[in-house]
């Protein structure tokens, strides 16, 4: 039996509702089922041009990697993977962003197998294309202002400004 979590965001918290965490989830804990987040690498790098976009992909990557701590801290067995994604080619990505970025979109198929398997096997996390997503990330860390440099060289600005 799989069961979908509907995560409803507050502003306002609730003690008396996160206090019940386990007993409104206990369909999913019972289960041993687990989280799948889909994410973007614009929660991790943001890029020009899509700042409302970046925003709310940090937000939703600090809002389940805080629950994932709090979950831990309960004892509470229910994994969280998060998926970071790049330009996928699915019809949303290529009609928003197609004709501004020089990069090609990754095949949809493999991504999404890749998610699920990530799933499956209860990842932290999963980076799709690993070989585009993961070097960035690092090299981001480590030298910040030439990353900025190198991800804004991808854009094709004549579209765009």
């Amino acid at each position: 039996e799989s069961f979908l979590w509907v995560v409803i965001v507050s502003a306002q918290p609730d003690q008396e509702r996160d206090d019940n965490l386990e007993e409104r989830h206990g369909r999913l804990l019972e289960s041993k089922g687990n989280i799948v987040v889909i994410s973007s690498m614009s929660g991790r790098v943001p890029g020009p041009f899509s700042v409302s976009y970046a925003a709310a992909k940090f937000a939703v990557e600090g809002f389940f990697t805080s629950l994932r701590t709090e979950l831990r801290l309960r004892n509470l067995d229910l994994p969280i993977t998060v998926a970071v994604l790049g330009y996928i080619d699915t019809e949303m990505a290529v009609k928003s962003v197609g004709n501004k970025i020089t990069q090609k979109p990754s095949p949809k198929e493999d991504c999404a197998q890749r998610i699920v398997r990530g799933g499956v096997l209860r990842y932290r996390e999963v980076f799709y294309p690993y070989w585009a997503l993961k070097p960035t990330l690092i090299y981001r860390e480590l030298l910040p202002d030439l990353m900025d440099q190198v991800i804004g060289y991808g854009y094709r600005l004549e579209n765009i400004l």
